[in-house]
């Protein structure tokens, strides 16, 4: 796959291409997405118009904690069939008016013959133009827009606010089917008090980095990828009220595995809260229920049918 960080013109040929941040690639961007897609079909190379975004983020996305890194929004757009991704900063293309995005963008540097975006798709500087004015204009160059509908779910458009609110209240069954996947994150392990190891339930821990949602406190069963195998887990995420931390942080203990990994990159997707964080009496309590809890996660993990794992 192909990924620009510049506004450098595609080669290989024109193409069809998605527009839109997808910041959770759920299964609504997976729509507009594949529409793009399927018009390789037609000779056209897919591709994704989105960008990164720093600090200076449109005034719609500053208070929005991310769902995925960049680099795993990277994976999921190539296993979607994405052949050519765009994405540069948000500032090397903020002040253009919506005339400058359709010529010098889609038509110039894209080779667009085909838009596919959602039906609140906004563009231009300050957001000021949307479906009407992207159809107008690509007209001008034999551009053809597609806009594709929302996908529901429960009767309700199927949204990353949705599912960051979810996440929150660590409803992940729900988050993970509005995703079309497992939530999950790929911190790097470091290393932490091993008190873990001191009650035969080794963990690793990995810290939320600023600006990425933290789920519900609580423990889930978990499934962790190490080294490429699947392996289930359990996961706790928050302060560690019977021990102490000075932050939010995921612990997660790997059944059946025992090895080094930190430094490394772990991915954790958590598939369901068992429940909320507590706060015991002294460490042999906290180790019952710790020993509780694994069993219980075992026993969901044993039983669930496993979805799609990136």
């Amino acid at each position: 796959m192909q990924l620009h960080t510049t506004l450098a013109p595609l080669h290989g040929g024109n193409s069809a291409v998605a527009l839109g941040f997808f910041d959770g690639v759920h299964i609504g961007h997976q729509a507009v997405i594949s529409r793009a897609v399927q018009m390789c079909e037609n000779g056209l190379i897919p591709c994704v118009f989105t960008f990164t975004a720093g600090r200076d983020r449109p005034r719609s996305k500053r208070e929005s904690p991310g769902i995925l890194s960049e680099a795993y929004k990277l994976e999921c757009l190539e296993r979607l069939g994405v052949e050519a991704v765009y994405m540069p900063p948000f500032d090397t293309f903020k002040e253009l008016d919506a005339e400058a995005f359709v010529r010098d963008v889609l038509h110039g540097a894209l080779h667009a013959e085909v838009v596919c975006c959602g039906e609140d798709f906004r563009f231009s500087k300050g957001a000021a133009a949307g479906t009407a004015e992207l159809r107008a204009l690509c007209a001008q160059y034999g551009v053809e827009v597609r806009i594709v509908p929302p996908v529901l779910d429960g009767g309700k458009p199927v949204s990353s606010t949705r599912i960051r609110a979810l996440i929150r209240d660590g409803d992940m069954i729900a988050a993970n089917r509005l995703l079309g996947r497992p939530f999950c994150y790929d911190f790097e392990v470091v290393k932490g008090r091993q008190l873990g190891r001191t009650m035969n339930f080794p963990t690793i821990n990995q810290y939320f980095p600023d600006g990425f949602i933290i789920p519900r406190y609580g423990v889930y069963a978990a499934f962790a990828r190490v080294d490429g195998v699947l392996r289930k887990a359990v996961t706790n995420i928050g302060v560690k009220p019977t021990v102490g931390s000075d932050r939010p942080l995921s612990e997660t203990f790997i059944f059946d595995y025992s090895g080094d990994l930190y430094g490394k990159r772990i991915r954790v997707y958590l598939m369901e809260l068992l429940r909320g964080e507590k706060k015991f009496t002294g460490i042999e309590e906290l180790k019952r229920h710790i020993a509780a809890d694994s069993q219980r996660a075992q026993t969901l993990l044993d039983e669930a049918v496993r979805p799609e794992l990136l």
